[in-house]
């Protein structure tokens, strides 16, 4: 089959832009037609994107020059594409930034409202579906759209190339390159992640912070337990799974937590469980950032299905170059607009360290 056809135009790459779609979905819907029918006659093609696709009807295979991408002026507009496929791999590729996701939504602005529901300590009994009378009241939860947008921020790279870089390296080492110049990105947007848990969003939805250790300056096992279950109790059935602490107190829990084997039990043999509460396969994430309150260390805890929402400009990524004729280099740049924002206020609370 020809597939000499499959092009990215110019067209295409502003209609992804206009249409807020990545430049794949945007070929994959004019395309559809040929590429199920160059996936039926060639297996090879089954598994690949639009955009490779459209690389190999030009010549451009992984072991390509990355000089061929400008080439020919049909074989410019491949680059831009080739691009946003790379950090589109990388936008889930963090293990712990996924960690601490409850969703991600394309949203097409950059002002971006939350959808919340009223979490107010007098409103919580409107969460029960409990039993009513016949021709009663039901109980009545209200969904409203946030006051506030949330922060919506650039994340951005410009690098800088030499014309024998370019001439030299191949489409898999270029991409490697980006993807390790980028590796920054995922640990900039847990930073963000934790100062939107601890702080908020912008519409007055800060962490509860009231928790206290029973001892001054120290964390306990005790301390822990008394914490998760009360967790569960103040946020209407939520669980923690996920703790977020610093390099100290990432070092208390790993030692308070590396015994696993011990029967939990009076009598040996047996095991007492607490189907109510997470006690075991708690995910616990050390990061730097995580701040002191009045001067205290303090542990993040989190429900990471309810907590947190990244949200994204859809084909935000923005990617241009441009030649230095002096020192013959080229520069580029690329960047996205990202935010955050919280899904369940009651999904995440802070136990400080008294």
């Amino acid at each position: 089959m020809d597939i000499s056809k499959i092009r990215v135009t110019a067209e295409l790459l502003d209609k992804a832009k206009h249409s807020k779609q990545p430049i794949n979905a945007v070929l994959r819907n004019e395309y559809s037609a040929e590429l199920s029918a160059l996936a039926a006659a060639n297996s090879d093609f089954k598994d690949k994107s639009p955009v490779s696709v459209a690389m190999a009807a030009a010549g451009i295979f992984r072991n390509t020059s990355i000089q061929a991408f400008f080439s020919t002026k049909e074989n410019k507009l491949l680059y831009p594409a080739f691009l946003e496929t790379v950090l589109e791999k990388m936008r889930d590729g963090s293990a712990i930034l996924n960690a601490l996701l409850a969703s991600t939504h394309a949203v097409s602005s950059r002002d971006v409202h939350t959808l919340i529901v009223g979490v107010a300590d007098d409103e919580k009994k409107a969460f029960e579906m409990r039993r009513v009378a016949e021709g009663a009241e039901l109980p009545e939860a209200e969904l409203r759209v946030s006051e506030k947008t949330i922060g919506m921020y650039k994340y951005g790279l410009k690098y800088k190339t030499t014309y024998e870089a370019l001439q030299d390296a191949t489409v898999d080492q270029f991409a490697d390159a980006i993807r390790r110049s980028m590796r920054y990105k995922p640990f900039a947007q847990i930073g963000a992640v934790i100062d939107t848990i601890v702080k908020g969003d912008g519409n007055s939805n800060p962490a509860d912070s009231s928790a206290k250790t029973a001892t001054a300056g120290v964390l306990t096992g005790d301390d822990i337990t008394d914490f998760l279950i009360d967790f569960e109790d103040e946020s209407i059935g939520l669980s923690v799974n996920t703790l977020i602490v610093n390099k100290p107190l990432y070092k208390v829990l790993a030692k308070m937590f590396r015994k696993t084997d011990e029967s939990n039990s009076p009598r040996p043999g047996t095991m007492f469980k607490f189907p109510q509460q997470q006690f075991e396969d708690l995910t616990v994430i050390r990061d730097r950032r995580v701040p002191q309150i009045g001067g205290k260390d303090i542990v993040i805890a989190l429900d990471n299905r309810e907590a947190i929402d990244r949200y994204y400009v859809a084909n935000s990524i923005i990617n241009e170059y441009d030649r230095d004729i002096g020192d013959q280099t080229q520069i580029g740049t690329i960047s996205e607009r990202v935010g955050f924002g919280k899904g369940d206020k009651l999904a995440s609370r802070i136990l400080t360290l008294k």
